[in-house]
């Protein structure tokens, strides 16, 4: 059996013009902290449904997750919720700023 999160990354990067391939959320920024600034990107994609009939959004934080996550729910809507969600939870108590350090919210 492969793994859930292989699978969807495989089709992320190779189909083209399909759900997978849109990002419903992409952060480009840094996060400061320590006097330092490090590189963070996000992307949270579009939900797929799974083999199970449930729906999945691929996480994709490599600075902060490592291996990118799925995050499933019931339909697309819960889906795309629950993975936001999972996003506002990793970025709480982190400072965002864009290249010129300028302070962003999400």
């Amino acid at each position: 059996m492969s793994d859930p999160v292989s699978t969807i990354f495989e089709k992320a990067s190779v189909k083209q013009g399909t759900e997978m391939t849109e990002a419903i959320l992409s952060i480009d920024a840094f996060i400061e902290g320590n006097n330092q600034r490090a590189p963070l990107q996000i992307i949270v994609f579009a939900p797929e449904r799974t083999d199970q009939s449930e729906y999945a959004c691929l996480v994709r934080a490599p600075s902060l997750l490592g291996p990118d996550k799925l995050i499933y729910g019931i339909d697309q809507e819960q889906a795309k919720s629950l993975a936001i969600g999972f996003v506002k939870r990793l970025l709480k108590d982190k400072r965002l700023v864009d290249g010129s350090g300028k302070a962003l919210k999400f």
